[in-house]
């Protein structure tokens, strides 16, 4: 058997410290501000874009709420919504808008998930042909009032 010299001792301890360093102070492991919810849009789909219905356009997106990491099935980690913005291009054709979502609560781990919204009161509605870019941002939090949100881009393509 063979003993160790002081040095090794050291270097092995060094190694052991750098070691530990690494593993903690990953980009996912050392940020405590970091919801562990990522969500995936699976979905969207639109309605009330038609003219000779009398309704106001609105969106459906489903979506998945997945753990970051695999190991996060805690309640603390499920996810609530409670505001929409959303920005239109062209824009000066219909108002953009910001709002509150209520009692919107999905567990991390679920799928099929939706929210459904008006994008675009009947009033307010283009003529026939306008073609419209909706940027959607839907921001929450987790049960540890960590930020969680997500964006996505729908095509309003209003008809006769």
């Amino acid at each position: 058997m063979r003993n160790l010299t002081p040095y090794h001792r050291l270097a092995g301890l060094a190694v052991g410290v750098l070691l530990l360093a690494t593993v903690s102070c990953n980009s996912v492991g050392d940020d405590a501000d970091a919801a562990e919810a990522v969500i995936q849009v699976t979905g969207i789909s639109t309605s009330g874009t038609s003219l000779a219905v009398a309704a106001d356009a609105k969106a459906t997106i489903t979506f998945s709420v997945f753990d970051r990491n695999g190991k996060s099935t805690n309640f603390v980690n499920n996810v609530t919504f409670d505001e929409i913005s959303v920005t239109f291009s062209p824009t000066a054709v219909v108002p953009d808008l910001s709002g509150s979502l209520s009692g919107v609560f999905f567990p991390i781990g679920s799928s099929g998930n939706q929210i459904t919204f008006n994008l675009v009161a009947q009033a307010d509605r283009p003529a026939a042909g306008t073609v419209l870019l909706a940027d959607i941002l839907v921001e929450g939090n987790d049960q540890l009032n960590r930020p969680v949100a997500f964006t996505v881009t729908v095509t309003l393509s209003f008809t006769p």
